[in-house]
């Protein structure tokens, strides 16, 4: 995570310093990825970087979280548009989610998160990893909005491993869209139909 001194930063220069890493993690993935492209894009020291971060690790596990972030207030949204009802909050993201992926400037960022899905779960920089403080917060709303009169369980650990296993089956039905260039309607059917199969577990 960050130091004290890059989040006294003004906003300007944390934005730019993020703007100039998602750059570079769009343009190669991350075992190729160079702080020197990094820096020199945002305009800083090699010295400067090292007073923010530790490494280039530890920037990229801070710019995922900042997009998982994203990501939990997006599901809370839907789940919020969908009266608490999970599964329904689920199809909306995945529409959203699947778009914002297929987006010319952000398809080739998410390609090569994906592809480095072995690094997430070694370092727990992975979007399912809630960190920081944040996620935490957020994570702990996300089911406090739950409708859990739906639900046929009820333990909070069974309702978090729901949450977790939702989101990889969207994961799963998303992927070989982007990657294989799956078609969109036949990947969303199968989403569906996995939905139904999780709903007939889960919902009295």
């Amino acid at each position: 995570m960050p130091s004290k001194t890059f989040l006294n930063l003004k906003d300007e220069k944390k934005k730019k310093l993020l703007a100039a890493a998602k750059k570079e993690f769009t343009r190669v993935r991350f075992s190729e990825a160079s702080i020197n492209q990094i820096i020199k894009e945002a305009s800083i020291s090699r010295g400067s970087f090292y007073m923010y971060f530790e490494g280039k690790e530890d920037l990229y596990a801070y710019l995922l979280s900042k997009h998982r972030i994203n990501g939990i207030k997006l599901l809370i949204d839907c789940l919020n548009r969908s009266k608490g009802d999970i599964i329904k909050a689920y199809e909306k993201v995945y529409d959203l989610f699947l778009r914002k992926c297929l987006l010319e400037k952000e398809k080739n960022f998410f390609k090569n998160i994906f592809q480095n899905a072995n690094l997430y779960m070694e370092n727990k920089t992975g979007f399912c990893c809630f960190e920081s403080k944040e996620e935490k917060r957020l994570f702990q709303e996300l089911i406090e909005k739950i409708d859990k009169e739906k639900l046929s369980i009820d333990a909070k650990e069974s309702i978090e491993d729901m949450i977790i296993l939702l989101f990889d089956i969207t994961m799963k039905s998303i992927i070989p869209v982007i990657f294989l260039e799956k078609d969109e309607k036949n990947a969303k059917c199968h989403f569906q139909k996995s939905l139904k199969l999780i709903k007939g577990g889960i919902y009295k």
